[in-house]
């Protein structure tokens, strides 16, 4: 669905805002969007998805970062009983999206080794529940007491969102 007095209301460039039905519901169940008209998408090859890759984090500032990762496939054996060859070909093509990826905590500055002299020392950390919590917003403003500490901290301290395009839609 689109709703092209999005734009007239924020005063936007474009000339609508493309909603799934359940965001369309959520969006609109403001007083101010009452009287907002919809509009069925009918040229779908302008809309373009867009897939969460990274989330900016900032507390007393310290900066930190969640990063969507390839995971790599597990390795097979081929029937001489030696690891195929799993460097990427120039044709392959990776997406961010879906069970080929999973997301890390990266924290540059989590230790510090040897004072006002020393150095910082980096941390990464696997985030293995963290696409369930996103891909279930309900589940998270309803139990975010049940969520895992870096899930609470990156709803409670997000600055910036990174998204690429979604290579898996065409």
């Amino acid at each position: 669905m689109m709703f092209p007095m999005f734009f007239q209301e924020f005063k936007c460039k474009y000339g609508a805002v493309p909603f799934c039905e359940s965001c369309c519901k959520l969006a609109h169940s403001h007083p101010n969007r009452a009287k907002h008209r919809t509009e069925n998408a009918t040229n779908p090859t302008r809309s373009i998805r867009m897939v969460l890759s990274a989330v900016l984090c900032i507390h007393t500032s310290h900066y930190v970062t969640y990063c969507r990762v390839p995971t790599p496939p597990q390795p097979t054996r081929n029937p001489d009983g030696h690891a195929p060859d799993t460097s990427p070909s120039p044709s392959s093509s990776s997406s961010s999206s879906g069970p080929s990826s999973s997301w890390v905590f990266f924290d540059s500055m989590a230790d510090r080794e040897g004072g006002v002299g020393g150095y910082n020392i980096p941390q990464v950390e696997e985030c293995p529940e963290l696409e369930e919590w996103l891909a279930n917003p309900a589940q998270l403003l309803h139990d975010r007491d049940k969520a895992p500490e870096y899930v609470k901290r990156l709803i409670s301290d997000a600055l910036l969102c990174f998204y690429v395009r979604d290579k898996t839609c065409s």
